[in-house]
């Protein structure tokens, strides 16, 4: 938004001359000893010319300054700053916690049960990590006063009682989030405890953390009905028999799992957008009956990671919807795989994905050149990735 505005015209006269203000430290000032007007004294407003408050230095400053200036001050402040601050007095408690002043820009927040962290901290190669240390529900309830608007939320445990301290304290607060990640060191998931306190979730991602999940894998029979939730994405886990999908879901993630038995709820998931599957081997029979329940759904975006392909489909349908297809480092016949994918929606298709090994690869870089000047044609872009293993050399003599 821009303001446009007029300045008045300047005085003739010079500017007074402005008195020495003296220095003092913000944050010094904010641990002083907050001195509370007696009751029944009233405030006059007059001009002393021999008594001014920056002059005095047991005087809380603070009180002078308004509330937007104090948040800005506070937004410069990390977690436990904040959580200090609260305790000077009952306004700093009141803007730090009020949800105007509260920590708007939070993008991620990891809690993790201390058993987990110890074993393997969690890594994080974007920020500097600073764990701040909770010992009890009363302590996470006071960390949850200063972050009610975030936009993950990571939770790492192995027991079901720290858990559902942490999701019972979200809901007391009513902390707000777009979506929480569950990383459970347990074959017990526990999304009974999670749908108790929070059935309103909108989007979900269940990730059994450990070496042992990737051979072993965490098992799901089924799935609570979350009134709200839009995208669900499961890795390291295998679903039941019993296992459904909430006819509303937009987005679906589903990697290194029984793929086979989500396939038959695909065709009734009609507002499903976007769909990545990954670690699956898929035989012909399966690849056909998925790109079969794709034709009934709206999908826009199509993604295979890490998957195999037994041979080429023997059919033809219509995707009409969608418009981004990636392939990334998969293996099989891709190239005649692509050319049907892309078959199937030349009207809508707009961009390609391809992420290859360049010495590793069932996709030669002179197909995919041959494939770049069909999709160049047709007006549709590619987006090309080449990884390369690094070389180790042997630097003994």
């Amino acid at each position: 938004m821009t303001v446009v505005g007029y300045l008045p015209p300047l005085p003739k006269s010079p500017a007074p001359p402005m008195a020495p203000i003296q220095t003092f430290d913000i944050l010094e000032l904010a641990f002083m000893k907050h001195r509370l007007i007696e009751s029944g004294k009233r405030l006059r407003y007059e001009r002393s010319p021999s008594s001014s408050p920056r002059g005095k230095i047991d005087e809380n400053l603070f009180s002078l300054l308004p509330d937007e200036v104090l948040e800005r001050i506070f937004s410069h402040c990390h977690l436990l700053d904040r959580v200090q601050l609260a305790h000077v007095c009952y306004r700093f408690h009141y803007l730090l916690t009020s949800i105007n002043f509260i920590t708007s820009d939070l993008s991620l927040l990891n809690i993790s049960e201390k058993s987990v962290w110890s074993s393997k901290p969690i890594n994080c190669t974007k920020s500097r990590l600073c764990p701040l240390e909770v010992t009890d529900r009363s302590l996470l309830t006071t960390v949850f006063k200063h972050c009610r608007l975030n936009e993950n939320i990571n939770v790492w445990y192995q027991s079901l009682n720290f858990v559902e301290d942490v999701y019972y304290s979200l809901n007391k607060h009513r902390v707000k989030f777009r979506e929480i990640s569950i990383y459970p060191h347990n074959k017990v998931i526990g999304l009974d405890v999670l749908h108790r306190y929070l059935p309103g979730i909108v989007s979900l991602s269940i990730h059994p953390h450990g070496e042992k999940f990737a051979q072993e894998k965490a098992h799901l029979e089924k799935l609570p009905l979350f009134s709200q939730l839009r995208e669900i994405s499961l890795q390291n886990v295998t679903v039941g028999y019993n296992f459904s999908l909430p006819v509303g879901l937009t987005k679906l993630g589903f990697r290194n799992g029984n793929f086979e038995h989500i396939l038959p709820h695909i065709s009734q998931l009609h507002y499903l957008r976007h769909l990545h599957i990954g670690h699956h081997e898929f035989s012909t029979p399966h690849f056909s009956e998925l790109c079969q329940a794709i034709s009934k759904t709206t999908l826009e975006t199509l993604t295979f990671k890490y998957c195999h392909f037994e041979g080429p489909l023997k059919l033809k349908t219509n995707w009409p919807g969608l418009r981004e297809f990636r392939i990334e480092q998969c293996y099989g016949p891709l190239a005649l795989i692509m050319q049907q994918i892309i078959s199937f929606s030349r009207q809508s298709l707009k961009i390609v994905g391809i992420s290859v090994q360049s010495n590793d690869s069932d996709l030669p870089l002179g197909d995919i050149f041959a494939l770049s000047k069909r999709l160049d044609t047709e007006g549709i872009t590619m987006d090309l990735t080449v990884f390369q293993k690094r070389q180790h050399h042997d630097t003994r003599n």
